[in-house]
């Protein structure tokens, strides 16, 4: 071989260790960076695993048992009869609207809505 062979040949060798260097050296790089972006999601994931565990300690949290104030019986007696009282006086109320004369029938309104839609709305209304 003659000298300027040999001179190209060390010349094809540098470039080759050159390139394998720069290809070593760009996946240390990349291994790098694929190692932050792991941490990062996990602590990202802890993160969300935290703020989970936390809304669901919120959300399960138990509300302490309050003392219900004694209530006597007289007193139940009282507010039964006036809810009792209430509830007569509307029942008599609907009972007086539909016994009115010369006015639409209930049932026939609640029939024509049901039936009608939105024209037996209008005979209801």
């Amino acid at each position: 071989m003659s000298e300027d062979d040999r001179a190209l040949m060390e010349r094809l060798a540098a470039l080759e260790a050159e390139v394998k260097s720069d290809a070593d050296a760009q996946r240390a790089r990349k291994e790098l960076a694929l190692q932050k972006v792991r941490e990062h999601q996990a602590e990202a994931q802890a993160e969300r695993q935290a703020l989970s565990a936390r809304q669901a300690e919120l959300v399960t949290r138990k509300k302490r048992p309050t003392a219900e104030p004694v209530v006597e019986e007289d007193e139940e007696r009282g507010s039964d009869l006036g809810g009792a009282l209430a509830l007569a006086r509307k029942a008599n109320d609907v009972k007086n609207e539909l016994a009115k004369k010369g006015e639409k029938s209930w049932i026939k309104s609640g029939i024509a809505s049901m039936l009608l839609g939105p024209l037996g709305w209008l005979y209801a209304g």
